[in-house]
């Protein structure tokens, strides 16, 4: 046992060695402040598609995805729960092709633990955690909703927790990796898997909120400057956590992200299990939710929870666009 031990010691900490690109501002060239008059966003909508690309899925406890310690919870029990690991693709008629998040590589469909080494590939060739059906990874599925991944214009990150950065090696490192302020610091995870997702890339570039407006939902950036895509400070999960809202024809959505994984715990006022500071990320719960009541059409899609939309198997499409041309790939 104790020889054990030492070989899982060994095995974690051999998979943090690789280094941690370093975070550098991102280039604000078009973005602007968000809007304090949120009314008036959504009364200007821009034609843009989005698409959930359903990349495999993730055992974890429901303490993990949920505060089971918090008076309103209604379901307490603590069970193992399998959840998708998803991605989004989202299509601008101007700005081309951006990912939101990486979602899992091809390595999850040959094994239990797909990219995640250390500790995580050893516990993973006993017990299953993590489950790909081929052809579901990140790359294929851009492949099928006919994007090229070197077209894509940027990777912007909600986090850097591993099941949100797992989709990363399989993607080109000269594509630009976008995250909240901090936000590399939520990748460090010594004692479960290595540090190696941003393998080949020596750059993450970190938003700035500093001088956005703290209306609705939190601080907020207007991503291209044409409100189309809002990216919503969401501290409390993990370092740099952000939350997106798309601004489309057929109305706004929000993606919380791991801001809230599931649509129990948006409904009941309850924030994740797994935060990095408890209050913060009670916080941005409830501003999310005083928000999605003061706009009622706001559409809501938590971050480990398969959407209700239409598509083909591994593409469930969110947003429709109005122009037929942005859907055969660019």
């Amino acid at each position: 046992m104790r020889a054990l031990l030492i070989q899982f010691i060994i095995i974690g900490l051999a998979g943090c060695s690789a280094p941690l690109p370093r975070e550098v501002p991102f280039d604000s060239t078009g973005i602007r402040p968000g809007p304090v008059d949120w009314t008036a966003a959504f009364a200007t909508p821009q034609d843009i598609e989005v698409t959930a690309l359903v990349t495999g899925e993730v055992k974890v406890a429901r303490s993990v995805l949920i505060d089971l310690d918090h008076a309103d919870i209604v379901d307490g029990d603590d069970r193992d729960v399998w959840v998708p690991v998803l991605a989004y693709l989202v299509r601008h008629p101007r700005h081309g092709a951006i990912l939101l998040d990486s979602g899992f590589d091809a390595s999850f469909t040959d094994s239990g633990h797909g990219n995640f080494g250390g500790l995580a590939a050893l516990f993973g060739s006993l017990v299953e955690f993590t489950r790909q059906s081929a052809g579901h990874d990140v790359v294929s599925l851009l492949h099928k909703a006919g994007v090229e991944p070197g077209e894509l214009e940027m990777i912007l990150l909600s986090h850097a927790h591993l099941d949100h950065t797992a989709g990363l090696p399989g993607l080109p490192a000269s594509v630009p990796v976008v995250g909240g302020p901090g936000a590399i610091l939520g990748h460090d995870v010594k004692w479960y898997a290595p540090t190696d997702h941003f393998a080949g890339r020596t750059e993450i570039a970190s938003l700035s909120f500093e001088g956005a407006p703290d209306s609705g939902p939190g601080r907020t950036l207007d991503l291209f400057g044409d409100g189309s895509i809002f990216v919503v400070s969401t501290p409390g999960h993990a370092p740099g956590n952000l939350s997106v809202i798309i601004n489309g024809i057929d109305g706004p959505a929000l993606l919380t992200f791991d801001a809230s994984h599931l649509q129990e715990g948006f409904r009941d006022g309850v924030a994740p299990g797994k935060v990095s500071d408890r209050s913060a990320a009670d916080l941005s719960l409830n501003r999310m939710r005083a928000f999605a009541k003061a706009n009622p059409s706001l559409r809501i899609f938590p971050g480990h929870e398969l959407p209700n939309a239409s598509g083909a198997p591994g593409l469930l499409r969110l947003i429709p666009s109005a122009h037929r041309e942005m859907n055969a790939g660019r």
